[in-house]
């Protein structure tokens, strides 16, 4: 034949045609290293555009995907970790984003910046803070939200699962989702359900894994379920946690040892409401427990504290009761 083109114009490397150079680059394809083993192989020509062409198989795909995915453990102090677990079963959720290849996402959402701020770098996982919704009225309040992706979240989760009594299930179920061994597809069509109320069947109750950790979900929970308050009919200081979940409130009343009553509220087309009220000295031993680990409701546990010690000799008393309202109405 006569040679056509000056790209096949090499002696050891002539062929009659394009389709000929093609076939016989790939019945002797050129070997590569697998970027997992390291073991030399042929890459199969037929799947050079897929992600995983270089890898010698489908299992080192899938454990470098895996690797790729794992960080650095989070060495965590147990308070820390507890007021986390804490804020995500009051204020948080985990799912699965469909839109970014089924990758996993922990989401807080509050209208204090400041308190996402500092969960935010005491986290050494990236996220970020975005506004979720803006107010349009004088009575409403902006709402951000602090997000985790991917490893991150996985991260954040594997630190914490051990802490959560809500959303430990989902967890535990986020978590061995983002380290399968799946496709695209497959990750796609995977739902993972929301925990339900379970007020008339609460679940089973968990251990705290120490004390530490126990007034750290305590101190998380109130900051984002809770209420510190000063009752005007009563004239007393009171603690409110408020849940459809029926479970944790008996998990927070069962390890706390102070007293409480349970009050249920069944309003139509909802959920029942299950509301964990402390009341005066019981309410007062509870913030003396919780004062140093509260971050949003600090100065109502300071003002109630106050409150609760010179009641009613104090003639300011009034005034710390308005002060107290005016907190709790514009969430500072």
């Amino acid at each position: 034949f006569t040679k056509w083109s000056k790209r096949v114009n090499d002696p050891a490397r002539s062929y009659c045609s394009i389709a000929c150079l093609y076939a016989h680059r790939d019945k002797h394809p050129k070997e590569t290293v697998c970027m997992t083993c390291r073991k030399t192989y042929k890459p199969d020509p037929a799947n050079a555009s897929r992600s995983d062409a270089r890898y010698c198989s489908r299992e080192c795909w899938h454990d470098r995907r895996r690797i790729l995915s794992m960080l650095p453990p989070w060495d965590v102090p147990h308070t820390i970790a507890g007021y986390m677990a804490g804020f995500l079963d009051g204020d948080g959720s985990i799912g699965i984003n469909r839109a970014k290849s089924g990758r996993i996402e922990v989401r807080l959402a509050n209208t204090n910046h400041g308190a996402l701020d500092w969960m935010q770098n005491a986290v050494p996982y990236r996220s970020y803070i975005t506004e979720h919704y803006q107010a349009r009225k004088i009575s409403h309040k902006t709402q951000y939200e602090l997000c985790w992706h991917g490893p991150q979240a996985h991260g954040l989760l594997t630190a914490i699962a051990p802490h959560l009594v809500i959303k430990r299930e989902r967890a535990e179920q986020a978590i061995a989702f983002h380290t399968a061994f799946l496709t695209r597809k497959e990750r796609h069509g995977v739902i993972v359900p929301q925990p339900q109320p379970c007020s008339s069947n609460p679940c089973a109750l968990p251990r705290p894994v120490s004390d530490e950790a126990f007034w750290g979900y305590m101190s998380g929970f109130i900051d984002a379920e809770g209420c510190i308050r000063i009752n005007d009919r009563l004239k007393r200081l009171e603690v409110l946690i408020g849940n459809t979940h029926r479970c944790v409130l008996m998990y927070l009343q069962k390890h706390c040892s102070i007293h409480c009553t349970y009050s249920t509220r069944h309003d139509e087309g909802r959920s029942p409401l299950t509301t964990l009220r402390f009341a005066r000295d019981h309410a007062a031993t509870l913030i003396g427990k919780l004062q140093s680990l509260l971050y949003i409701k600090t100065p109502q546990a300071l003002l109630g504290q106050q409150f609760h010690d010179t009641w009613p000799h104090d003639p300011i008393c009034q005034h710390m009761m308005d002060t107290m309202h005016t907190l709790n109405a514009t969430g500072q």
